[in-house]
């Protein structure tokens, strides 16, 4: 457990010594992870989407194996299905009263969903891929389209009610990418890999119709509103329009560069847009074949494109692992559902702990609230990777420094750039307020430090002197001196009203990475790629205390608010052949004793506490973590878990006689509270009830129970959550 020092307390010691690395929110225990950012859109590529009947809901499926829930109106993730046996998600579609969701993935399966519960209906466990599924119009029957390896069909028609199979058809020659139901539900629609186009007689399996005129394979294919027209697109770059009474050939669209992947028509059923592999979408005119508008903004191909009910926006997912929402009118995007995308070089707290800025490899800075891990505001401009972040000490700006060579600082309630510092050679490492906020410091890899006035952007003083790049700068706590990490494997301390070099530190044998000085100025500490953490006294310029654990590149320092410790973070690496850390560790400055670690799978390149000390925050690869620094007990679970609300805590923990637990809840639920052992085996249960929305609290006697290790599960209609309970 990770604890921090309390006047007259000391630190207890980490007995049941497991860490937990949870995704999404998770209850706060020992060094736990309260919530996990790894990209908080999708971590991969996006391949259906799907708007609900109603256009309130949008539902997106990924090969990073889970469908996601969005609000249309803000963007907000909802809800997160995940199937018992994970695997790519292939194709998604709504019901037609919106209250379920179908999906078909990779491994096979076709599932039905609870949309308000997010719970698995029923699965068909299947022998091959799961390319296409669609509801009949009046939501009896749901299709799907298969891959024809180790079958002797390729469509599959269900009872949505029970799951049982009704009719399968079409043979073992080609594999089905696409299928639709026609307006009337009497027919389906499917294109091949071999470039057939079918129509089938749904009542008797029987294939009534073969469109040709495909070589390539059919990737899409979609019936006008009146079902008089079918469109389809394919690997040949053309959509085309067919007349379904007669088969034939009534138009055909042709100005995509790459492979369309997918097709639909508006509601009204005078348009049509298409999603590429060249990266755009396209509009069309129904009657006369002329593109109409061009949506751009996708870095990689668009997989799936489809209309909200109304026919005013567009709703996009893509292999850049996007989804955007775009107004048809004007062609302008509306909305993009995706985080961070590349590696986060940095993280930082804001003065009153509520918010959290990141910069990343994407070249973006983004804003995130601490209690509920939600995106709250993105500032894009950087045309390249973003080093480092910094809050101004009132909090209303954050500054940037990225490697285009500038420095931006930005108005954090508009998102607006405020104000740009241009005059670096190289990349931008670092960045610093000044404590009075008037004042930025940077450093750079063009070996220099530059100090900036906020109000005009312009350069005051230049700190040249190192001979390597300048990775790490921050301002003593009065203000006067500059303290710089580098490359050249010292640390320098600056005169900020002169600009020349006071002292210099040596000792470390490899590249410095991170300085900080403690709270009262009087110390400064530095990490390095030599695995060390070094604690300098100001004043003398000596080395008093060395931290040594890390195996790996200690990439960040910071100190705990009162100065008494120390928490560090590392990068693995490879020493003859194996590898090393990705930890953070905890330290007690006077004796530079580790006192507790925490372990991660993702490489640690910036950690922050925050002023109150109760939050520990990570950033690394495209992970941003944060974690509980007060609790006292550490839990082992699966990364799949479910989600688990911050709001489910008890204490004290380890309890005595008795333990008090809270928790609250959104809605009406029935909520189910039981005790575990370690092999999950029930040893009390404590309350099975329905309740009402809001705050909980009870009292749990514990008193009976064996000391040891214990978990309380809480179960409710949507979720279910998990604590460690420690028994004395």
């Amino acid at each position: 457990m990770i604890a921090f020092f309390q006047r007259g307390l000391g630190i207890i010691s980490m007995k049941y010594g497991i860490v937990v690395l949870t995704l999404a929110l998770s209850a706060s225990a020992a060094g736990q992870g309260i919530w996990t950012i790894t990209d908080a859109g999708h971590s991969s590529i996006v391949t259906s989407v799907a708007f609900s009947p109603d256009g309130t809901l949008l539902a997106s499926g990924s090969a990073d194996k889970t469908i996601r829930l969005w609000e249309v109106a803000t963007g907000k993730e909802l809800r997160r299905f995940k199937e018992s046996i994970p695997s790519s998600i292939l194709s998604l579609a709504f019901s037609p009263n919106g209250s379920q969701l179908a999906s078909g993935s990779s491994g096979g399966r076709t599932c039905l969903w609870n949309v308000a519960r997010g719970q698995e209906l029923w699965c068909f466990e299947g022998p091959t891929k799961v390319f296409s599924v669609a509801f009949s119009p009046d939501g009896a029957l749901l299709a799907t389209g298969i891959d024809t390896r180790g079958v002797d069909h390729t469509i599959r028609t269900f009872i949505v009610a029970t799951g049982q199979e009704v009719r399968h058809f079409g043979g073992n020659s080609h594999t089905v990418y696409s299928l639709v139901f026609s307006p009337d539900g009497t027919q389906i629609a499917s294109g091949s890999n071999n470039g057939t186009l079918s129509l089938w007689d749904v009542a008797t399996g029987q294939e009534v119709r073969r469109f040709e005129g495909y070589s390539v394979y059919i990737s899409s294919v979609v019936f006008s509103p009146d079902g008089s027209l079918l469109a389809s697109g394919s690997g040949d770059n053309t959509i085309r329009l067919w007349d379904t009474a007669t088969g034939q050939e009534v138009r055909i669209f042709e100005e995509h560069t790459g492979s369309v992947l997918s097709v639909v028509f508006s509601p009204d059923g005078t348009q049509l847009a298409s999603g590429s592999y060249d990266n755009t979408i396209r509009l069309w005119d129904v009657a006369t074949g002329r593109e109409v508008r061009r949506f751009k903004g996708h870095t990689h191909h668009v997989y799936s494109v489809v209309f909200s009910p109304d026919g005013s926006q567009l709703v996009s997912g893509a292999h850049d692992w996007s989804l955007r929402l775009w107004d048809v009118a004007t062609g302008l995007e509306v909305r993009r559902i995706r985080s961070h995308t590349a590696w986060i070089g940095s993280v930082v707290f804001s003065p009153d702990d509520t918010q959290l800025a990141t910069g990343s490899h994407d070249n973006t800075v983004r804003l995130w609230d601490v209690i509920t891990g939600q995106e709250v505001r993105r500032f894009e401009g950087h045309t390249h990777r973003v080093h480092s972040v910094a809050f101004s000490p009132d909090g209303t700006q954050l500054a940037s420094g990225s490697w285009d060579d500038s420095i931006r600082l930005w108005d954090i309630a508009t998102g607006q750039e405020a104000q740009r510092f241009e005059g670096h050679t190289g990349n931008v490492t670092s960045v610093a307020f000044s404590p009075d906020g008037t004042q930025l410091a940077s450093g750079s890899d063009d070996w220099s430090l530059r100090q900036w006035d906020l109000a005009t952007g312009q350069e005051i003083r230049r700190f040249v002197g190192h001979t390597g790049s300048a990775n790490s700068v921050v301002f003593s706590p009065d203000g006067t001196l500059l303290a710089s990490g580098s490359d050249d494997r010292t640390i320098r301390l600056w005169d900020v009203a002169t600009g020349l070099e006071t002292r210099r530190f040596k000792g470390h044998i490899a590249n410095v990475n991170s300085v900080v000085f403690s709270p009262d100025g009087t110390q400064l500490v530095s990490g390095s790629w030599d695995s060390t953490i070094r604690l300098w006294d100001v004043a003398l310029g000596q080395e008093v205390q060395r931290f040594e654990g890390h195996a790996g590149d200690v990439t960040s320092v910071v100190f705990s608010p009162d100065g008494a410790q120390l928490v560090s973070g590392s990068q693995a690496v490879m020493i003859t052949f194996r590898r090393h850390d990705n930890t953070i560790r905890l330290w007690d400055i006077a004796t530079g004793r580790e006192i507790d670690r925490l372990g991660s799978e993702y490489p640690i390149y910036s950690i922050a506490i925050s002023g109150n000390e109760r939050f520990i925050a990570s950033a690394g690869a495209t992970a941003i973590r944060l974690w509980d620094a007060k609790a006292t007990a550490l839990e082992t679970v699966p990364s799949s878990i479910l989600e688990i609300p911050v709001t489910f805590t008890h204490y004290p923990n380890p309890a005595g006689a008795y333990a008090t637990v809270e928790y609250a809840l959104s809605e009406v639920s029935r909520v189910q509270l039981s005790v575990h052992d370690l092999l999950g085996r029930e040893v009390l249960s404590v309350l099975d009830a329905t309740q009402a929305p809001g705050s909980h609290s009870l009292q749990l006697a514990t008193g009976h129970l064996s000391g040891g290790m214990y978990f309380l599960r809480l179960i409710t209609d949507d979720k279910q959550m998990k604590r460690p309970l420690i028994v004395h």
